[in-house]
């Protein structure tokens, strides 16, 4: 994002949920309902009342099943399933293999009730998958429904009027819902990546930082994380900046500091935000062996001068750690941080405090 403005681009919902409370329940959601879908399917494969006769197709439908019951426990298992490609997989393989249940019913009437299972489908497409993916699926549904209501009126099982209205229902709610639902629910993806970007600087805000610090946490608990430091760093004696060339340099000054703090971020594989008018934050990972004083003598603390004159900052460094950590060790952190900034600053300026461990 491009310091100062907005992106309308619709984000990587992986970035916005994964590691979360609310990823959680979401791929729990979606593993049960995947897990459902292979209980309905072994359920076709395995009655002959209810589905096909032929073995090839029940062998086809009862593989289904079991795949469907597999991704069922991955999706409750692991954040690496929100990712693109494996969302991808799993919606490539759910419709096909909803496609083919509903298909292999003998009894359209049967197949007619199984079209149900495309409304759900299109929920799971709305929420995880890209547009065109979505626009595939809702091709791909009419088509099912389509051939299923023709079946139905070639073996006059109904009438053509009310093959038609059941035709019609089911394409409201398995075409027209997720495609309304999709249009509010791009949307609202921007709006809440918007909410943890700082517009000034394009740079996380402290919402997005406390994202970041609870993925880190949720990597801490399932495997294990590098070790991390925390930097507070607030722009020297700002306030001339802004008294002297006005508030317009004053912003460039600050944009000029977020990018310099952005390629360092970028280049250490850490994350960096803007908490406070001129205050920012560092979050990055450190080797155990690389004594604290070592990173704060490597942070940024010179600005170019490029947009407004050369400024310097004060930051404090400490570590952060994971270890039985809970909600509050940010906070925590953040404090003891803030408070070594503060005494850098009581001591001349454009350097750094570390915390010491004694």
């Amino acid at each position: 994002m491009t310091p100062g403005t907005t992106d309308d681009r619709v984000p990587d919902l992986s970035d916005l949920i994964a590691g979360t409370a609310t990823g959680r329940v979401l791929r729990r959601s979606v593993g049960f309902g995947s897990a459902n879908f292979g209980i309905i399917a072994a359920w076709v494969a395995l009655d002959t009342s209810i589905g096909p006769t032929s073995t090839p197709l029940r062998l086809l439908v009862g593989l289904s099943a079991v795949l469907a019951v597999a991704t069922g426990v991955l999706w409750a298992a692991t954040d690496r399933m929100l990712n693109r490609l494996p969302c991808t997989l799993f919606g490539v393989f759910a419709e096909i293999g909803t496609a083919l249940v509903v298909l292999a019913i003998p009894d359209p009437r049967n197949g007619l009730v199984g079209c149900a299972l495309l409304a759900v489908l299109g929920a799971q497409f709305t929420l995880l998958m890209a547009s065109r993916w979505l626009f595939l699926h809702l091709a791909a549904a009419a088509l099912v429904i389509g051939v299923t209501s023709f079946r139905l009126v070639e073996l006059d099982a109904l009438t053509p009027t009310a093959a038609a209205l059941a035709a019609y229902v089911l394409a409201v709610s398995s075409i027209l819902t997720p495609w309304g639902a999709r249009i509010v629910w791009t949307r609202l993806l921007v709006y809440a990546a918007r909410s943890r970007i700082d517009p000034l600087t394009g740079l996380l805000n402290r919402a997005g930082l406390d994202h970041a610090h609870q993925r880190l946490l949720e990597q801490a608990r399932s495997g294990g994380i590098d070790p991390q430091v925390l930097a507070v760093l607030d722009i020297d004696d700002f306030k001339s900046v802004n008294d002297s060339h006005g508030h317009v340099v004053g912003d460039r000054v600050i944009r000029e500091v977020a990018m310099t703090l952005r390629r360092f971020a970028t280049s250490g594989r850490g994350v960096v935000a803007r908490t406070g008018g001129e205050e920012f934050t560092l979050m990055m990972p450190a080797s155990p062996d690389t004594p604290l004083t070592d990173v704060g003598g490597r942070l940024p603390l010179t600005t170019v001068g490029r947009d407004g004159p050369s400024v310097t900052l004060s930051a404090g460094v400490v570590p952060l750690e994971f270890r039985g950590a809970d909600r509050f060790a940010l906070a925590h952190a953040l404090t003891e941080a803030d408070r070594l900034m503060y005494d850098a600053k009581r001591r001349g300026g454009a350097r750094a405090a570390v915390h010491s461990a004694g």
